[in-house]
């Protein structure tokens, strides 16, 4: 079986799994054809969860089991945990940045660091509040519709 089969062979077996349904690394293994902990196996793995994301399917790691497809009223919390996710991925490039060896650049990359710096303190204090905002409104209760 091919990448592009096996591919096919993942997001088919996902998509006739009803909500809640657990696969198992075993089970995932025997679909795709590949034993669990390959590179092909992860690589397989990934297209197949970025095919069903574009499709309206999800599914999501149940640590030590396999993966679960995800309920629809999980996928909210889903979406918040990703933007987290890379709220701390822009905080991991801004220590980047705060610790670069500025005073042993050259004048054309020192100016372009100043210029990515300055955009990345309006970018984190705009994720900052962003992210209140969205902890607030993916919780179960609005807090601005419960005010009414």
């Amino acid at each position: 079986m091919n990448r592009k089969e096996a591919i096919d062979a993942l997001v088919r077996a996902v998509n006739e799994r009803n909500y809640g349904d657990t696969l198992d690394f075993k089970e995932i293994g025997y679909i795709i054809q590949q034993k669990y902990g390959t590179h092909a196996y992860s690589d397989i793995l990934q297209a197949a969860k970025k095919r069903l994301e574009l499709a309206g399917h999800m599914i999501v790691n149940v640590r030590g089991i396999g993966y679960k497809v995800c309920m629809p009223d999980d996928y909210t919390q889903e979406g918040v945990r990703r933007v987290r996710q890379g709220a701390q991925r822009i905080d991991r490039g801004t220590k980047v940045l705060n610790h670069a060896p500025v005073n042993d650049m050259s004048q054309p990359a020192r100016e372009a660091h100043n210029r990515v710096n300055d955009r990345m303190v309006r970018l984190q204090a705009a994720m900052a509040g962003a992210s209140v905002e969205i902890h607030m409104l993916g919780k179960s209760q609005n807090p601005l519709l419960a005010a009414k």
